[in-house]
């Protein structure tokens, strides 16, 4: 990219939440063996309820990262910066104690009406769920401090704690659920520990990272006064974003078995995987595009933009390609589970579809974020979600997780153009059709290419899952390579790095 800090920030971002995906999903196939599918949808559930309670951060951490970058370009501001950290903290541990309480008033209620358990005891579930409360209670106030840090750009230290934390919660859960006990609820204790140590760890780091100054920081109410307006529509964004992205988990809940919403958890969490390439490659560009509007910088902030959305499309555009295409083989290489394979291929591919679609809008709301413009956002998740709702109804009543996984796909398939479209009408006006053309078309047609011809080809379910992974892993870099020359920002970058290594080798 443009800077130093950037590439850095980016490969560490790569590198943390590949980290961080990559365990967790090697892992799933171990807690299926050691609780059972049942017990595994409560994982489901907790993995749920993560999002929904991001509705309680009321925009403040994403606020907090624009600050702090805004700030950050101004001289003497090391007092405001460290009032506003001392401000939106409090706030935060106050709906920490709050959301500890709800938990565990509502625990019982959840486990009666919310859950349809066939083979555990309502008091396990009660118990269980009480414990996932609480380790999301002690994990809310890491959001936060996560924020400060990216708008800092202090992303490579970040990345440390969540590789170092990532996998002391995986190896630490299998290790009690193998030793200990079997039970969901001795998972959520474990988690429940963790949690205190990453929210901890992060404290600390953030506050040894922000600048020194004179005078204490403390809770103001001028600082929440300057920037609740922004919060407010960070918020009504973030309430939009989970309603529509846990719909369908919790229309599924409801009108499915606890057994077959696991099958749909599992095609979850492995289209989750995309968001290993979109979230580093959006967290380091958001507080770049900050300083830059912030500056006035227009022609350093088209440039960037443009690299950035083409990074996004090289690496994003084979992943999600590969897992729509091969989403059999994939589930039989992770989980090894013919009934996984089964009931979970079909909504993996067309999850896999809403996620790619969607991970390619990821730089251009990044860049309506760090302007300050929040309505665009607001109104297509509006229009989503009254679409969305009787669309789930329908759709899984008659076809059932495939039903709810097709609503995700076609949704941001005819939504995202038209997100695209406006934005390049108001911000980076005449730009469009450089990002649909070398942004987004060059690279992803390349990719769907190689993709496909590999498909035509390529064997299906091999009996050695080791071979099947190798296999997809080919196809992958492949139409990673394809990608990568087809954009000419990593065209050029290709280049550059052969000249120079056929110079040092003349």
């Amino acid at each position: 990219m443009t800077t130093t800090s950037t590439k850095s920030n980016i490969i560490a971002n790569l590198i943390g939440k590949t980290w961080t995906a990559l365990i967790g999903f090697l892992f799933v196939p171990i807690y299926l063996r050691l609780i059972g599918v049942e017990s595994y949808g409560l994982i489901g559930y907790y993995a749920a309820i993560q999002p929904v309670l991001s509705l309680l951060d009321m925009g403040l951490s994403l606020t907090l990262n624009r600050e702090l970058a805004r700030m950050s370009t101004k001289a003497d501001s090391a007092h405001e910066m460290r009032t506003m950290l001392r401000t939106l903290e409090v706030i935060y541990w106050l709906a920490c104690i709050a959301i500890g309480l709800i938990f565990v008033v509502a625990a019982p209620l959840i486990a009666a009406h919310g859950v349809h358990a066939q083979h555990l005891s309502i008091a396990q579930v009660t118990f269980a769920v009480g414990l996932m409360g609480l380790s999301l209670a002690l994990q809310f106030p890491f959001s936060l401090y996560q924020g400060g840090l990216l708008g800092l750009q202090r992303q490579v230290i970040l990345n440390y704690i969540l590789i170092a934390t990532s996998t002391l919660r995986a190896v630490g859960a299998a290790l009690i659920l193998w030793k200990v006990s079997p039970t969901a609820a001795a998972y959520f204790e474990w988690q429940a520990a963790v949690s205190v140590l990453q929210t901890a760890a992060t404290a600390a780091v953030l506050w040894r990272a922000m600048p020194w100054a004179r005078e204490a920081a403390r809770f103001s109410k001028a600082a929440v006064a300057s920037i609740w307006r922004f919060a407010a529509k960070i918020s009504a964004i973030m309430v939009l974003s989970v309603v529509l992205t846990q719909l369908d988990k919790l229309v599924l809940s409801k009108m499915l078995t606890l057994e077959k919403f696991g099958y749909y958890t599992i095609a979850t969490s492995a289209a989750a995987c995309l968001l290993v390439i979109t979230y580093p490659i959006y967290t380091a560009a958001f507080p770049r595009y900050t300083q830059m509007i912030s500056r006035g910088d227009k022609e350093r902030l088209i440039t960037f933009y443009h690299q950035s959305c083409q990074t996004m499309s090289v690496l994003l555009g084979p992943v999600a390609i590969v897992v729509a295409m091969f989403s059999r083989e994939l589930l039989w290489a992770w989980t090894g589970n013919s009934a996984v394979v089964e009931n979970a291929h079909l909504p993996l591919t067309l999850l896999a579809i809403g996620n790619g679609v969607l991970g390619l809008v990821n730089q251009p709301y990044a860049l309506q974020l760090a302007s300050g413009w929040t309505k665009l956002t607001i109104h297509i998740f509006t229009c989503c979600i009254v679409l969305e709702v009787p669309a789930l109804i329908f759709a899984i009543s008659h076809y059932g997780s495939v039903g709810a996984a097709s609503v995700w796909a076609i949704l941001n398939i005819c939504f995202v153009p038209v997100m695209v479209w406006l934005m390049h009408k108001r911000i980076l006006i005449g730009e469009l059709a450089n990002w649909v053309r070398y942004d987004i078309g060059y690279p992803i047609m390349a990719a769907m290419i190689v993709g496909a011809i590999a498909r035509i080809f390529a064997p299906h379910l091999l009996p050695s899952r080791a071979l099947d992974l190798v296999i997809v892993a080919l196809v992958g870099a492949a139409c990673l390579a394809a990608a990568a020359l087809a954009a000419p920002f990593t065209r050029s970058m290709i280049a550059g790095r052969v000249k120079k290594l056929m110079a040092m080798t003349a």
